[in-house]
């Protein structure tokens, strides 16, 4: 969680599932706490086993889980869409109610580990009462550069609205070039740390790539 800190992006990303296997939940909370109080915008993810993460647990459970990330400073909680198909009547009560708890933006997310379709598919729901922002997260994984070109152009076809990308080592031009097409955002890990998936790259090499490219 020190690269939390250190890291110059001004979102960061608490992926649950994996910091709750090495600590209990409140020494979590607390550091959430202590991020939002730095001044970054957290986003609280509990990545579930069928998409790539960890957590095992009860949907009851990781709402209430997202829940108290909620009430100790983050201000925006990734769901996977599956969730939405399995729980229709559940997931938009729950959104409506947490609005008010500092909830203000919702990034519903997929992953898949082949690569994409030629057609990317886009946003789902426009917009969810009380929310500033609804973001559509799409990941797959490439096994050439020709498949960097489907989610690079779903970025440009739903600019602010749809973050595109591929993982693997030839995914890796694809998280560089992403939110320059049009994604609001894209992930790295910070320097001097691990990779959270395949073909991630840390928040100096994405700099030093935008500077290359005289992006920057």
């Amino acid at each position: 969680m020190q690269g939390g800190l250190a890291t110059p992006a001004r979102y960061v990303e608490v992926r649950l599932d994996l910091l709750l296997e090495g600590m209990d939940v409140e020494k979590t909370i607390s550091l959430i706490r202590l991020l939002a109080r730095e001044g970054k915008t957290v986003i609280a993810t509990l990545r579930e086993r069928s998409e790539g993460g960890r957590y095992k647990g009860g949907l009851e459970e990781k709402l209430g889980l997202l829940e108290k990330t909620l009430e100790a400073g983050a201000s925006w909680v990734d769901l996977e869409e599956a969730l939405f198909e399995k729980s229709p009547q559940t997931l938009p009560g729950w959104l409506r109610r947490t609005v008010s708890r500092g909830l203000v933006g919702l990034i519903i997310s997929s992953h898949s580990g082949g690569p994409p379709p030629r057609e990317v598919p886009g946003p789902r729901i426009n917009e969810v009462e009380g929310l500033d922002r609804v973001i559509y997260k799409r990941v797959y994984t490439a096994g050439s550069p020709v498949d960097n070109g489907p989610v690079l152009r779903a970025n440009a076809l739903w600019p602010g609205r749809v973050i595109a990308f591929n993982m693997g080592p030839w995914g890796r031009a694809s998280r560089i070039m992403a939110p320059w097409l049009g994604a609001p955002f894209t992930y790295v890990y910070p320097a001097g740390l691990s990779p959270a998936a395949p073909g991630q790259v840390s928040d100096w090499e994405m700099i030093g790539a935008w500077r290359a490219l005289g992006l920057v």
